[in-house]
Parts: structure tokens; sequence; C-alpha cells
């Protein structure tokens, strides 16, 4: 029976592509076809649908979702096979969101593993919606328009949805002004990351930084508002990322103290540790490199912190960006203008005419609140992890051992550098593979220009049932 996988697995793309009275056909054919020349004994047929379960099971270690999915389909034994076997399949190599704009009816995504491209239509209520990020397996569309906004959890594989409560259930989308004449984009833009507790959304809790970090909010399935958080100081804090970990929310602050909260939800309490960004050191000052031909490069511009939940423990991934600037000083000026912090930069940048954003660096930092103090610590290396960090989605933690042909001790990174910018060209959108080992960066992705409405995300194909 062992030798027959092989046989089978090597050609299941195929046998899953035909009808069902092809496929047993085929199987058939193939194994009776290969029995025979083993022996001359007759062969005892057996129901097709009562095969072995260690059989099964040894196919679907070696199948990623989408063949999964199909092979459930066949029949109801199978479907229980795929079922009962949820818990012990490898974890799936994360897919690439690809670029969509407004008023699309499918999504597509590209595996790295597979080299393939997989498409999905949506559910007819989110039809012509955005996809503004991931986590846990499920996509965070937003449709609807700038004053009746609607925001889905999307399973593309099952075609399960809920909806999330009204973003006009928090004051601050209510009182703000949209600078853009792009109502989308002035949506989309209110939303800075959403991240879920549990794979099962019904059991677990929805978070959310938004209104450019000014806003911490949580929310269930099924909730009318969202529950926006408030410091009993009224410390005002600026969120830069979140990321649940053992049912503890991490967040990290711009600037502020550590601290730690019980947040009382419907039946649910919360705890969440704030990190402030300030605990992690710089480890690339900003460095400015001009030369004779009206260029600046400013070396380490910018420092953008994601924090990783890996094998149990917190980390922070922090990001360094170089920014390129053509024309820095006015017609008729050979003076190169002095920047100082980054408003000052941004102010500059309204007056030049060409702007490249480059990352660059990347260091990783392990976080330890279990003594209820903060403990920031250096990491040197990884080991056998690969991270996937995105501006807007849960970052993903894997061990290389699961992957054929794939590396560990790296990062891969998806960054949105992106404002609502009147640079032309404006190149923001970087992706790449940096490796820690010997600290460079592969970038099989192109940094192109795309619409500012559109998330560079990584998506994980969720477990069937």
């Amino acid at each position: 029976m062992a030798e027959l996988i092989p046989l089978l697995y090597s050609n299941l793309g195929e046998y899953l592509s035909f009808s069902l009275s092809s496929f047993l056909k085929q199987i058939f054919y193939r194994c009776t076809n290969h029995l025979n020349k083993k022996t001359n004994e007759p062969i005892i047929y057996s129901d097709w649908h009562e095969l072995q379960h260690d059989l099964i099971e040894n196919i679907l270690q070696r199948l990623n979702q989408v063949d999964r999915r199909r092979l459930s389909c066949v029949c109801k034994s199978w479907r229980s096979h795929v079922k009962q076997t949820k818990n012990r399949i490898a974890p799936q190599f994360p897919w690439l969101v690809l670029p969509h704009g407004p008023n699309c009816k499918s999504f597509s995504f590209f595996s790295m593993s597979e080299g393939a491209v997989h498409n999905f239509k949506l559910p007819k209520s989110a039809k012509g919606g955005l996809c503004v990020g991931s986590s846990q397996g499920w996509l965070i569309i937003i449709a609807g328009s700038e004053w009746d906004p609607k925001v889905y959890l999307s399973n593309p594989f099952s075609g399960s949805q809920y909806q999330l409560p009204s973003f006009t259930t928090i004051p601050s989308f209510m009182d703000s002004e949209s600078s853009s004449q792009d109502p989308i984009y002035s949506l989309t833009s209110f939303i800075d990351k959403i991240v879920l507790s549990s794979t099962e959304p019904a059991e677990g809790i929805v978070a959310a930084i938004l209104d450019e970090g000014l806003v911490l909010a949580f929310c269930k399935p099924g909730d009318r508002e969202w529950s926006v958080f408030r410091e009993p100081n009224e410390q005002a804090r600026e969120f830069l990322d979140i990321e649940f970990c053992q049912d503890t929310l991490y967040a990290v602050d711009e600037e502020g103290d550590f601290a730690t909260y019980t947040v009382e939800l419907t039946k649910r309490k919360l705890i969440l540790n704030i990190i402030p960004g300030s605990s992690i050191p710089i480890n690339f000052p900003p460095e400015d490199v001009d030369d004779e031909f009206d260029v600046q490069i400013i070396k380490e511009a910018n420092q953008t912190l994601h924090l990783v939940e890996s094998d149990g423990e917190i980390l922070i991934v922090q990001s360094s960006v170089d920014y390129l600037i053509t024309g820095v000083g006015e017609e008729g000026e050979d003076e190169v203008l002095e920047v100082e912090g980054e408003e000052e930069l941004m102010e500059l940048l309204l007056f030049r005419s060409f702007l490249y954003k480059s990352t660059t660096e990347f260091g990783v930092f392990k976080i330890d609140c279990s003594s209820g103090n903060l403990l920031v610590s250096n990491v040197n290396g990884l080991g056998d992890r690969m991270l996937f960090v995105s501006t807007s989605s849960s970052s993903i933690s894997l061990s290389a051992r699961d992957f054929e042909g794939f590396r560990g001790n790296c990062i891969y990174f998806l960054i949105d550098n992106y404002y609502n910018s009147n640079f032309r060209p404006f190149v923001c959108r970087e992706s790449g593979v940096f490796y820690l080992e010997n600290r460079r960066i592969e970038r099989p992705f192109p940094s192109i220009r795309l619409p500012l409405q559109f998330r560079k995300c990584w998506f994980t194909p969720p477990q069937l049932y």
C-alpha cells in the first residue's frame, strides 16, 4: 500500500480536476495497472470511498489548502477525513494579496511556495470592496460609502463572512474631515490595522488601530458598536502596531510609558500591554549623504516597528528606510537644506520633484513583560524561523523545516511607506526578503506605483472546517 502513495499524489492535481466519474476511472486504472506489473494475482476491488484512513491522511499532508478543498468535495467520507486531520496538517505558506481596485468582484493571490495564482470570488455583500488587511486566515474587506462604511471578515475558501460594527460608532470617524477628494481613500486611510485573536472570529476578539494610530478599539462580530479604549489618566497615545499573543494584546506606542491594563469587554476580559516605541534602541541613526547632482540621500530616515508572535514569544521587528530625494534645492539654488525630524522632512518633500523610499535594514528585539516590568533584549538570529511582516496584516512566524526549498533566519516584508502625495513618480511600496545572517536583501517583487487605496498584505490560507 505504501508504494501507491507517491503514485496517487503525483497525479492528484490531475485527478481532482476531472469529473467524479472520470476521477474514479483514472485513479483505479492507474492503481490496478501499477499492481498488475508487480503481481499476477487477481486484484480484489474495494469501494473508492473506503480507502484506508492512514493513506488519506498521508496524501493530505502533501496537499495545499486548494487541493484539500477539492478532495473534501469528492464524498462525505473524504470530507470527514479532511476534518479529522485538521490539527495534524502542516502550516501553510502565506500568500500575497495581489493588487486590485474598487468595484472588483474577485481577489487574486500569489502563492510563492507553488508559484501559482489563485482566484476567489467575493460574497455578494462584499463585491466592490477593498481588502485592507488580513488576520488569522480572514480577509478584512471594506465596502459601502464614506458615510456608510461596511467592514467584513471574509473567508475566501468557505465563503463565510462576518460583519463588524460600523465605524460611524467611533466619534473620531464622524468628526474627521476628509483631506482627499477620493472618498474611498478617505475611508481606507482611517484604518491602520485590524487583527483577530482567534481563527474563529465568533469565539475571539477583534482589535483595531484607527485614525492614524489615535484610536484603539475592540469588538466582536455581531456587536452594534466598537468599544474605544481610553486610559484612566486620559494619556494621549499614537499606536504603531498591535498583535495578540496567548490571549494578551500587545500594542506599540510612539512614545508614552509602559503600561498594563485589564480591558472589560462584553462577557470577556482582555489583558493589554502597551510598549513604548522609545524603549526600542535605534540601531540605525539617520545620516545625510549628499552629492553634487542635486540629490539628497537620507539613510535610515524612518524607522517602522512590527509586532510578531513567534513560537509563544513577542518580537518587535524594526525596519529602516532610506530616502532618495531629487531636486533638493529650489531652482537656481545650490544649497542643500538641513533637515531635522520627519515633520520638517515632509514639509521639504512637498516642494521636491522625486522621492524614492527603500527599506534597507532590519533589527529584531524580544519583549518580556512577565515580571510586570518591560524587558527588551536584542535578538541576533531567528534559527529556522521565517517572519512575515506587513503594515496592514497580522505578522506571521513559521519554521522553514516545514517548507522544502525555503531558508530560515529571514524576514519577508511588505512595507507601505505611503501617504497622499503629488509626487510623480512616487515609489514607496517595498517588498523583499531580509537575511539576518549576512544582512542581505532580495527583492523578488517589483516596487511599483499602486493605488493609494490598495494595501499590500500577507494572507494565510485557513484550515478547512
